[in-house]
């Protein structure tokens, strides 16, 4: 029961196949000769269809057009501070947190956690995820890890909620890839083994959907 504050309207997923499913019911009850109130809980029913489809167009929506939408109100009056460019500016200033940036490709030998959802197929959940490895290749010195077979594997910690243990993921094909569903978001914690010597490294992401709650 928990769960249910965090289902949100893009649940309901074809009001249009509802709609028509309306339409086939007045057919049916005049076929069969139903009272008239039967008739008027037909009407009602799309009656509210298209009204929740008014109210709440992201119905209609799923993926990345569901996602604009949810965060639409966010991006209102965006005014943007800078954009990337083509060359770097060298100035450095004392504490400079740019140098921290890089070191952090360095810690992380240039690998972190990205995440892809969808609208779940599951009801009883909001989004279907898929959490992998993205190598950064910017930096043309450092080897490719995935291409040079240098990563043995992905331990993931979600909690307790997803899984007794840690699951362990093998594939570089797919960027060892852990596929799960959930109704809200959760930090996921990973460690990533490797077969060149290196001590393990550990990294984290933040896995965020719309819940519209």
């Amino acid at each position: 029961m928990d769960r249910l504050p965090n289902l949100s309207p893009h649940l309901v997923t074809h009001p249009v196949a509802l709609a028509a499913l309306g339409a086939i019911a007045v057919l049916i009850l005049a076929i069969v000769g139903a009272p008239w109130y039967a008739y008027g809980l037909v009407v009602l029913m799309l009656v509210a269809v298209f009204a929740a489809v008014i109210r709440f167009p992201q119905l209609r929506m799923e993926g990345d057009h569901l996602y604009s939408f949810t965060s639409g109100e966010e991006f209102s009056g965006f005014s943007r501070d800078a954009s990337q460019s083509e060359t770097a500016n060298d100035e450095v200033h004392e504490g400079d947190l740019d140098a921290l940036r890089i070191a952090a490709y360095e810690t992380t030998r240039g690998l972190f956690l990205v995440h892809s959802w969808r609208r779940s197929e599951d009801r009883t959940q909001v989004a279907d995820i898929i959490i992998r490895l993205q190598e950064h290749r910017d930096i043309s010195t450092r080897p490719s890890l995935l291409a040079e077979g240098k990563i043995e594997s992905v331990r993931y910690e979600l909690g307790r909620r997803f899984f007794k243990e840690p699951p362990i993921k093998r594939n570089p094909e797919n960027g060892f890839a852990l596929e799960v569903s959930a109704y809200r978001p959760m930090l996921c914690f990973a460690e990533v083994c490797f077969n060149d010597g290196h001590s393990p490294v550990h990294l984290s992401r933040y896995i965020d959907f719309p819940t519209g709650s």
